[in-house]
């Protein structure tokens, strides 16, 4: 018998069935618990919305608002910047494909013109400015300092504590995939010590 899935409601003919919305949403919130137990089962509860609806979203996460909506800003102010402005980063003249993706460049449907996206590439760094801890960013995969505009004045520092706010949230979901595997908790620990690039 194949697979059967109506997404409203969830009905999946491999023997789960659940409301949409319960299966798809994941509390962190246990994720932090100094209970494993907990953990344990939302450990179960993440690995049945992989196997059965292929996705799933998180509450409780640990971001902040504020990050979140700084982030926001500072990037909405970055793209309604003048076109000129943006280019002066594009990612092909600048080392390491850093930087300003415009609109129609990407392409992942063949025959169309391009895709209607802009994007703003950054890699790992730590949050410090300090030139010594800086060096530390030029290791690992897509190595290499970031580029960062001149305006808006604070998006560096937004991305940033975005940036490594959302990397503790996908460090702790590392974990939640060992245990839902029946792996020791701490089995991907030393596999994710050097992270790839974000494009905003």
């Amino acid at each position: 018998m194949g697979h059967s899935k109506t997404f409203q409601s969830c009905t999946i003919t491999s023997g789960f069935l659940c409301k949409f919305d319960d299966a798809l949403i994941s509390d962190l919130e246990s994720a932090f618990s100094e209970d494993e137990a907990s953990r344990r089962v939302l450990a179960q509860q993440i690995r049945m919305a992989c196997m059965n609806v292929g996705f799933f979203y998180v509450k409780n996460h640990g971001i902040t608002q504020d990050f979140l909506d700084e982030v926001l800003k500072v990037n909405k102010e970055y793209y309604s910047l003048p076109d000129d402005e943006k280019m002066k980063l594009h990612h092909k003249t600048v080392p390491n494909f850093k930087g300003y993706s415009p609109p129609m460049e990407a392409n992942i449907q063949p025959g169309n013109k391009g895709d209607l996206h802009e994007g703003f590439r950054i890699g790992w760094e730590e949050k410090s400015e300090d030139p010594v801890t800086q060096s530390a960013s030029c290791d690992g995969v897509m190595a290499g300092a970031n580029v960062w505009p001149d305006k808006p004045e604070n998006f560096r520092v937004a991305c940033m504590d975005y940036y490594h706010a959302a990397l503790a949230v996908g460090k702790k979901l590392f974990c939640l995939f060992a245990l839902a595997l029946d792996l020791p908790e701490t089995y991907f620990n030393d596999k994710v010590r050097t992270w790839t690039a974000r494009r905003g």
